[in-house]
Parts: C-alpha cells; sequence; structure tokens
C-alpha cells in the first residue's frame, strides 16, 4: 500500500497557502493548515474554500515556538513555510513585525524542523525582492542586494535555510515567487489595490521614475498563482538537496498596463497618476527562469492578463 504524504502549510488562510493546501489535498495528500487568521473573514473564507476530508486546521502563530513545534511534531513530511507579513511598502513603517514573523517565524519552523526525526523537508517562500536593484535578468546565482526591511528578512531567512541544511541536516528549498497574483490575493498588492480604487473610481497611483526617455512605470514577471502552485510542487517531488528556484512568468509587464487593464475591464471612471517610486523599489523586475525550466521541465501556463481576469473575476463573485 502506498504510503500518503502529509504536510503542514504554514500561512494556511493566505493567499499563496490555501492555493498550496488545495492543491495538496487534490492530490490525495493529508495536509494539515497553520495560521493565526489576522485576516479575519478572509482568511476563514479562504480555508473554507479549501473544504477536503484529508485537510485539518491548527489555528497558531508561527511566532509561538511551542504551538507550531507541537503541530509540526504530529508528524509531517514536508513543511510549506508560506507564512509571512507581505508588503514591502507597509514594511517600511512597520520593520520590526517583519523582522519578527518572517525571520523570527521562520527560524522557529527549522527550528521545530531540526528537533523532528525523521527531519520534514521545509520550503520556504521567498521572493524576488531579495535581489534588490541589480542589473536584470537575474540568475539564482546572483549575489542578492535586498533593498528595505521585506526584503532584507526574506534573505536573511533564505541565509537561515541554507544554514540548517548545511550544518542540521534540515532539507530545505526555497522558492523565489514573482509578483505572484489571482484568486484570494492579498489586499496589500498593486492588483488588489487597483480592483478597490477603480470600483470607486478613484485616482490609480502608478510608480515609476522618470527618465530621458520620459515616466518609465515599474515592471515585472506577473505570475498566475496556478504557476506557482504548479512549479512549488514540481520542485518538492524532484527534491535532491538544498536549491532554489525562481518561479516567474517569461514576459515582463508593466505596472502602468496592468492599472489600464483594470480601468477598462471595469469599465471605471478613474485615471492614472504617475508617481515616483519609493527609494528601496526596483523599476525593473526580471528573471532568469531558465534553471527550473531546464531541471524541472517547467515552463508557465498562463499569462499576467490570465491573473488579472481570474483575481477580478474572484472579487466580483
Amino acid at each position: 500500500m502506498a504510503i500518503i504524504r502529509t504536510s503542514i502549510v504554514t500561512g494556511a488562510a493566505g493567499f499563496i497557502g490555501s492555493h498550496i493546501a488545495q492543491a495538496i489535498n487534490n492530490k490525495g495528500e493529508n495536509v494539515v493548515g497553520y495560521d493565526n487568521l489576522d485576516r479575519g473573514i478572509v482568511g476563514i473564507k479562504n480555508l473554507y474554500d479549501i473544504r477536503h476530508e484529508r485537510f485539518s486546521f491548527v489555528g497558531g502563530d508561527i511566532r509561538d515556538f511551542e504551538r507550531l513545534r507541537t503541530a509540526i511534531h504530529g508528524g509531517v513530511d514536508v513543511i510549506y513555510h508560506m507564512a509571512a507579513l507581505p508588503s514591502h511598502r507597509l514594511a517600511l513603517s512597520r520593520p520590526h513585525d517583519y523582522m519578527s514573523v518572517d525571520l523570527e517565524g521562520t527560524y522557529n519552523v527549522l527550528e521545530a524542523a531540526r528537533l523532528c526525526n525523521p527531519k520534514p523537508l521545509v520550503v520556504f517562500a521567498s521572493s524576488n525582492k531579495v535581489y534588490g536593484k541589480q542589473e536584470c535578468p537575474w540568475r539564482e546565482d546572483k549575489l542578492p542586494q535586498p533593498e528595505g526591511p521585506y526584503a532584507v528578512a526574506k534573505y536573511s531567512a533564505e541565509l537561515l535555510c541554507e544554514m540548517y541544511s548545511k550544518y542540521f541536516g534540515v532539507p530545505t528549498l526555497i522558492i523565489r515567487y514573482h509578483h505572484v497574483a489571482g484568486p484570494r490575493s492579498n489586499p496589500e498588492l498593486a492588483l488588489s489595490i487597483f480592483v478597490e480604487q477603480a470600483l470607486k473610481h478613484e485616482i490609480l497611483q502608478v510608480h515609476g521614475k522618470q527618465t530621458s526617455r520620459g515616466f518609465e512605470s515599474c515592471s515585472a514577471n506577473y505570475t498566475h498563482v496556478d504557476d506557482a502552485v504548479r512549479a512549488t510542487l514540481l520542485a518538492v517531488d524532484n527534491y535532491n538537496g538544498f536549491d532554489i528556484y525562481n518561479v516567474a512568468n517569461e514576459k515582463t509587464v508593466t505596472v502602468e498596463s496592468m492599472a489600464r487593464w483594470v480601468i477598462q475591464r471595469l469599465n471605471s471612471k478613474s485615471t492614472i497618476d504617475l508617481v515616483e517610486m519609493l527609494p528601496h523599489e526596483t523599476l525593473v523586475h526580471a528573471s532568469d527562469v531558465s534553471k527550473i525550466k531546464d531541471r524541472l521541465k517547467f515552463v508557465t501556463e498562463n499569462s499576467a492578463e490570465d491573473a488579472y481576469a481570474d483575481y477580478t473575476e474572484w472579487r466580483l463573485q
């Protein structure tokens, strides 16, 4: 009889976490969701959407080591560590919270895994923000140069993952997600903000930079959440030692084009205000995804516009 794998997903009531939990359940595996439900009714609805006989839930904060350790020591094969504070902009006003949740919380997950026998695989949700303002495209072997509290916390957590792998034998895998979008998207993210503003016919602020060619909007590899989840599970199924993968749509699109798409789709009277980006922001986010393509034969199946459409449809339900 085949052994059914058991996983725990931290941040299971969140955006990517809820999709990860749902996808694992759909594979017939057992899933324990772990979340502090700080998003209230939104997180509860995300959990309700999972609804699977092999899904159970534990309420808890990743900063509560004993609570987390108890949940993990129930016997798990994989820890999908998705719990985090998500906004690099909000991090400027709440640096302590981001270091506490995104860094200390990751330490707690790794330490709890270290104390297990056998040790589970820890999959850490990192970000393209760790690359900072370097010239694109970004490869996984490029030394990160994080800007701002959010990126610093993420990269510091990556170093913890590598250390726990090297010195304590905890299998770890780092996924650098690139502007993931789609249903259940976090309200702090640009797409979510634009949709809410457009519904109210408010001005949409697009960040960018004034150059010799005029104003250039920030741009990025907007990646559909379904592609992000599929890449993550593929990397787990093919785990062969500590590794880092960029997960991104290969096409780079501007934030301004996203804003105009939202206005048109919602038939909104909103206008766009072009504003100078914040000091820690990067004008162009574009990564090299050849590693995951070559090793795992992974390619994205959805466009940025697909992600916008699926999120907007979900939001209007």
